[in-house]
């Protein structure tokens, strides 16, 4: 693997995320990738790791919050039965698994064309645990970013840190995989209100 080719791809495709459809970066990614000479069905694999284990991280990190927080949380979210977050917890956990067996055991007609008949090596136990090291940090610099703006331009009195990084989580969550939203642009936003508002007013 080469980072700087890696980063290149990632980073310069990010501007098209905020595209209506929600599927531009996902296209621009492909496109770089192969201009900087990684082989496609190598791609695939690495975006269906992310997604998956980006998905399955921000719902622990939600969950997480929603344990530590308890009655807080639970007033934030009121319209988020406990029932609904164990729902969405199983099929987070479930996404991964689901996708290796997608991309090893069974190809549609349009997943074979793109990667071809042959296997795919999928990344091991440890640099599985460092990507969702490194996908948690994620969400924990976000909730830490929230909670600076809620302290500064919100004039909050206290931090709340823990809250903020669970809301964001649940939000980006439901952005992420909104069909159409570009960015989860609207669908973050109208969570982040909905569950804040009860706090900061």
């Amino acid at each position: 693997p080469r980072l700087s080719a890696a980063l290149a791809a990632v980073m310069l495709s990010q501007f098209a995320k905020y595209v209506p459809g929600n599927v531009a970066h996902i296209i621009g990614r492909v496109v770089l990738a192969g201009r900087y000479g990684f082989a496609l069905p190598r791609v695939i694999v690495a975006m269906t790791f992310e997604t998956g284990w980006t998905v399955v991280t921000a719902s622990v990190v939600a969950v997480a919050a929603l344990v530590v927080e308890g009655p807080r949380l639970h007033a934030a979210l009121p319209e988020l039965p406990p029932v609904g977050i164990a729902v969405v917890l199983a099929a987070a956990l479930a996404a991964p698994v689901a996708c290796v067996w997608l991309i090893r055991r069974w190809r549609p007609p349009f997943l074979a064309r793109l990667m071809g008949e042959g296997d795919v090596t999928l990344p091991g136990v440890a640099p599985t645990l460092v990507c969702v090291a490194l996908y948690g940090v994620n969400f924990v610099l976000a909730g830490f970013a929230v909670d600076l703006l809620a302290q500064g331009p919100l004039a909050a009195s206290e931090s709340r840190f823990v809250l903020l990084t669970g809301v964001f989580a649940v939000a980006w969550v439901a952005g992420y995989v909104t069909p159409g939203a570009p960015g989860g642009l609207g669908v973050r936003e109208a969570i982040l209100v909905a569950a804040l508002g009860p706090v900061y007013g």
